[in-house]
């Protein structure tokens, strides 16, 4: 029984061991299956570089391990120079070309090392070469510069991360100048500017163009909208372009349906957008413009209207204003839709008020003169509903003060008068009804309506209110 006691305790400690060394130390090892996978050897490259004094060299390593696996360790390794009056290098593995020699560039990690050469030429530089030349981006994107240089041994180098860019027209575009984005261009705004590419005296510049912004993707909206059979249904798109501007594009793309049985969608001006539902059904909606393509789905559903509802059912409004009626219809499915461009609209009494069936403008009433009237929505089929409508009087809408931003001498008095505008636009003058109000009292006080008294010089505000609306104007008293 103890042997059996004793075999289990050291199974036990056994996996446990297994379980705490198969964890990563960030050693450079690394655990596939259960198994302890260590590292063998690094490579580095390039082998055996070389490259011009004041420029530098991305070296990389990699980690190939115990089951041939490899792995990117260039941040992990400890990089070194053997002659740092030549060359230096960080921790990132640029090397930094110093004076003309070689040295040899080490990589060391868990107790694992690989080298190479660096060599470091004391050349000058003869001339730049920038690529791209003389191209064109689009507003918004951005394009990546290359900088070559000629030195006098005859070679070329890529030196696009040791010379200086810049760009002549910073509102057009911008270049960077950051390590690891070196010869970047940011496209801004539509125009022409000049890229500047600078080492050691020598410099080479391009022309830059900057297009205007292009078209990179596309929104529809509705999203897998659900319409009832025979009802209408607009889809809007939105473009989204590479200066992040997002401009509705709804009359400028091409809609089609894939299943024109279950509807359709319109091309036409001033309807571009709109789908007409035929039958029960699912069918894609699309939109393209310039190579772009959206889609959506669209379901048209199985329901008979039941009713339609006029929302608001009453509604008082004063006479010379509007308001937006909605119809909203009811199906027996429980869905509802709104149906406000599809009824018929009318109103019992077109002296007191009218209703539009105008594109753009379903059920926007007009409010004429003083009374009631009956609002009606009808669908084909004879399904229709009413709401109660009263127009009151007009009611006031603005304060005019007259004279205004005038001067008199101390001593004197002054007449205002007061004219009231109205909701059906009719005037009418309203100075003893109004409430007169002086800023300084002092200065100025009202004594009889609209007849004001200069007690003092200076500069006063004239008010008046009636109804909740008012106006001012300055009133300026001079010494006599």
């Amino acid at each position: 029984m103890k042997n059996y006691i004793t075999v289990f305790i050291m199974l036990t400690m056994t996996l446990m061991f297994n379980g705490c060394m198969g964890e990563d130390s960030g050693s450079g090892n690394r655990v596939d299956s259960g198994d302890s996978v260590v590292l063998s050897s690094i490579e580095i490259t390039p082998t055996d570089a070389s490259i011009v004094q004041d420029t530098s060299q991305q070296f990389s390593a990699t980690g190939i391990y115990s089951d041939s696996s490899k792995k990117d360790i260039t941040k992990e390794v400890t990089w070194t120079s053997s002659d740092k009056a030549v060359a230096t290098i960080d921790e990132s593995g640029i090397a930094a070309g110093l004076s003309d020699g070689t040295t040899t560039i080490n990589a060391a990690l868990s107790g694992v090392n690989a080298k190479t050469t660096l060599a470091v030429r004391a050349v000058e530089i003869q001339s730049i070469r920038i690529t791209p030349t003389d191209t064109e981006v689009p507003s918004g994107l951005s394009l990546p510069f290359t900088a070559t240089g000629t030195f006098s041994d005859h070679t070329e180098q890529d030196i696009t991360e040791n010379v200086q860019w810049s760009s002549s027209e910073k509102t057009v575009a911008t270049i960077s100048n950051t390590a690891g984005t070196k010869g970047i261009v940011d496209a801004l705004q539509v125009g022409e500017t000049e890229i500047k590419a600078a080492f050691s005296g020598i410099d080479a510049k391009i022309k830059l163009n900057v297009s205007p912004a292009i078209l990179l993707d596309m929104e529809i909206s509705p999203k897998n909208a659900s319409a009832v059979m025979g009802t209408q249904i607009n889809f809007k798109a939105i473009g989204i372009y590479s200066d992040d501007s997002k401009p509705d594009i709804t009359n400028d793309v091409s809609w089609s349906s894939s299943d024109e049985e279950t509807a359709i969608v319109s091309n036409e001006a001033g309807s571009k957008g709109k789908v007409y539902t035929l039958e029960i059904g699912t069918t894609s909606i699309s939109a393209a413009l310039d190579g772009i393509n959206s889609v959506t789905l669209l379901t048209v559903v199985a329901a008979e209207l039941n009713e339609v509802i006029i929302k608001p059912s009453k509604k008082t409004m004063p006479k010379g204003t509007s308001f937006d009626f909605v119809a909203e219809g009811r199906y027996t499915d429980g869905s509802t839709s709104d149906l406000t461009k599809q009824v018929a609209w009318s109103s019992s009494n077109e002296l007191v008020a009218i209703i539009s069936n105008a594109d753009g403008l379903e059920g926007s009433v007009s409010a004429k003169e003083v009374g009631t009237t009956t609002l009606t929505a009808s669908m084909p089929g004879g399904i229709s509903s009413t709401a109660a409508l009263t127009v009151v009087s007009p009611v006031l809408k603005e304060i005019v003060i007259s004279p205004r931003n005038e001067s008199i001498e101390k001593g004197d008095f002054i007449d205002f008068s007061a004219i009231g505008t109205y909701t059906d636009n009719s005037n009418k003058t309203i100075t003893n009804e109004v409430d007169w109000s002086s800023s300084d009292t002092k200065k100025v006080r009202f004594v009889d309506g609209g007849r004001a008294f200069a007690r003092k010089e200076g500069k006063v505000d004239i008010g008046a209110t009636y109804q909740g609306v008012s106006d001012t104007t300055k009133l300026t008293v001079k010494d006599d």
